[in-house]
């Protein structure tokens, strides 16, 4: 069974927080589901850093890599 950790984002690591949003929206189908977002505008870098910073963003890891997160 695969195991994931969950714990709040620091801004150590917020390049990689940014480039987990803009691999999301480099994957996401529109013909699927569009949701708007554009790299560095939603999310933008200040509202990343701002919830980091507030401790109020929080990140899924598996393995090495960032799997999923939420605010």
């Amino acid at each position: 069974m695969q195991t994931a950790d969950i714990c709040r984002a620091n801004k150590d690591i917020y390049e990689e927080v940014r480039d987990f949003y803009h691999s999301l929206i480099d994957n996401l189908n529109p013909e699927r589901r569009y949701v708007g977002w554009k790299k560095d505008i939603y999310p933008s870098s200040e509202f990343l850093r701002t919830s980091i910073g507030n401790g109020c963003l929080y990140i899924c890891r598996d393995k090495e890599r960032i799997a999923g997160q939420w605010f």
